[in-house]
């Protein structure tokens, strides 16, 4: 049986692309998953959306912080409740090709791999791609602090090694966590 991946997804005032990241989630050939969406306390229709999309597939997951508690604190709550061999991040403006899932999951289950990434394209508000970022094929603690290469929804990471390195507070969270992880287990993220 495949494996159970956990899609972590932070919400705040997200009306305007939610619909799109959930549809990209439930696209995925890719079937065992789980996606928990965290409401850090939006102001517009996000939570009118995911109610919809709750009624329409068991496997959505709906967290709501009781206070605006930023991207890094919303991250680490869906971490913390979740339940996944694997866990990967998608926020509420990005999207993902269809095959994401099963293709990184089956790389990473070929090569024995604890953590993944890929390369990324930024695009406009209509889709259209503006600029696609390729990343180095592997990369270890020494070689992400000359800068970050990673971009949260390509990442998928196996749950045993996060133990406590989560999301710190602060400014560039993400980057902060990276260097955590690969600094705390000596290992290299491939591509």
């Amino acid at each position: 049986m495949e494996p159970l991946v956990s899609i972590i997804t932070p919400v705040y005032n997200a009306e305007e692309f939610l619909e799109e990241t959930i549809l990209s989630v439930l696209n995925q050939e890719y079937v065992n998953w789980e996606l928990i969406l965290i409401d850090d306390c939006s102001s517009d229709k996000s939570n009118e959306i995911i109610e919809q999309y709750l009624k329409k597939d068991k496997r959505i997951k709906y967290l709501k912080n009781k206070k605006n508690s930023g991207p890094a604190i919303t991250r680490n709550n869906g971490i913390n409740i979740s339940k996944g061999n694997y866990i990967a991040f998608l926020d509420s403006d990005d999207l993902w090709y269809k095959d994401k899932l099963k293709n990184q999951i089956n790389f990473m289950l070929e090569k024995d791999l604890k953590i993944s990434h890929g390369n990324y394209y930024f695009c406009n508000l209509k889709g259209k791609i503006l600029k696609k970022i390729r990343t180095d094929i592997e990369i270890n603690y020494k070689k992400l602090l000359l800068g970050n290469q990673f971009k949260t929804m390509t990442m998928v990471i196996k749950r045993e090694i996060l133990t406590q390195k989560l999301f710190p507070d602060i400014k560039h969270e993400d980057y902060a966590f990276f260097l955590n992880i690969l600094n705390q287990r000596n290992i290299s993220v491939r591509n």
